[in-house]
């Protein structure tokens, strides 16, 4: 794991871990199959710290971007499990992890050969506000699963969502606080599990392309004249806020 991250709530540090003797690896393998079996985690390994850190454009407290600090005992957990989670993290996205940029470059690339044969291009760009925040767990678990997450990594994970948060902001750290909503920014299944959650949204357009990155939404219509391609968008938008406020 790489060093220079922020300790989490337990107060390890990667070269503090790498230090100890391979008897006490040995002894945190048996603890992780152990609490695989049971299917929780201990008390202590479950708080997390959620940093509220700058953001641009932010004049309050509630604009800043959460950031959780999770337990080294739990990331390296996420580590060891992250192959057994790659082929589904594949399959949700199409086969290829693309970043932002890419993704970018190929709906306008979409555009560009649909102005280029004659067509119109009308595009709509949709925010969940508070994604993952919002998001409720036993919801986002059942669709993980639905797209084939291990169940055990699921269940790992939304019991360490589940725990207790403390927020920290301007030097402040609140009393604890714990619910049934809301995925951790720094859990490294939290992106694939808000994928798994949104994916009954991305089926839903009928006569426009549909593409996402996090929390992020483009739906884009392409007709024969301006008229068409608003038609077109409007249908499926209107079809997409209508059960997108149902599923969240």
């Amino acid at each position: 794991m790489k060093s220079g991250k922020a300790k989490g709530p337990d107060g390890w540090t990667p070269r503090e871990l790498e230090a100890h003797p391979d008897e006490w690896t040995d002894q945190l393998a048996r603890f992780y199959n152990r609490w695989e079996e049971q299917g929780a985690w201990p008390p202590s390994i479950r708080n997390a710290v959620v940093a509220l850190i700058e953001k641009p454009g932010a004049k309050t407290a509630a604009q800043l971007r959460p950031i959780g600090i999770l337990s080294y005992i739990y990331r390296i957990w996420m580590a060891i499990r992250r192959d057994q989670a790659r082929s589904w993290s594949l399959r949700l996205h199409g086969g290829a992890h693309e970043g932002v940029a890419a993704m970018a470059c190929r709906s306008r690339a979409h555009s560009e050969l649909a102005h280029w044969g004659g067509k119109h291009v009308l595009t709509a760009f949709l925010d969940c506000s508070k994604c993952y925040e919002r998001i409720e767990h036993s919801t986002a678990g059942q669709r993980a699963m639905d797209t084939g997450c291990p169940a055990t990594i699921i269940n790992m994970a939304m019991h360490i969502y589940s725990g207790a948060r403390y927020i920290r902001a301007h030097g402040a750290v609140a009393r604890a606080a714990s619910g049934r909503h809301g995925l951790i920014a720094g859990c490294s299944f939290a992106k694939d599990i808000l994928k798994a959650f949104l994916k009954p949204i991305s089926a839903l357009g009928r006569f426009t392309t549909f593409r996402d990155y996090v929390d992020d939404m483009v739906v884009t219509a392409v007709g024969a004249n301006p008229e068409q391609a608003a038609n077109k968008l409007m249908t499926d938008l209107r079809v997409i806020k209508m059960v997108s406020g149902k599923t969240t």
